[in-house]
């Protein structure tokens, strides 16, 4: 097994670990204080959610040839700093209100669009450059590949 597929491994047991810790949760536990700052344990999983949501635009855009940002994401090579910790905070907490009793299913619906995603990418659509957060960068690149 390539290194690709064990990061694909990786991602598959830790979000299924993940969602089913989550589900064996009472529902008042989602909103108790997690371990972030500020953060309930339902922020927390809408962040996750949105960071899903965010690597199945950018690596379908990227397949598709085109690598730049998303509608109201920074251009690559921006500061980073003008997406700061209370922005992203304050985005987790929104969603999560949002997302409400939905919050859970959306996880693992997420969950399953980015495995299949990147499941079903061959070697020349790993080297393809997609978004991701200010910069351009490639499957292959993290998951050790070329």
């Amino acid at each position: 097994m390539d290194s690709y597929e064990k990061c694909l491994d990786n991602l598959c047991s830790v979000s299924t670990s993940l969602n089913n810790y989550l589900s064996s949760l009472p529902a008042e536990s989602w909103h108790k204080p997690s371990g972030c700052d500020r953060w309930q344990v339902a922020d927390v999983s809408a962040h996750l959610v949105f960071g899903a949501e965010s690597y199945v635009s950018s690596v379908s855009r990227g397949v598709q040839g085109d690598p730049s940002p998303p509608p109201g994401r920074m251009p690559d090579g921006s500061d980073a700093a003008g997406f700061s910790a209370e922005r992203i905070a304050s985005g987790a907490i929104t969603a999560s209100v949002r997302l409400g009793d939905q919050l859970l299913p959306t996880s693992k619906a997420t969950d399953r669009q980015l495995y299949t995603l990147l499941a079903g990418l061959n070697q020349p659509d790993r080297d393809r450059p997609c978004y991701h957060g200010g910069s351009n960068w490639r499957w292959a690149a993290v998951s050790g590949g070329r």
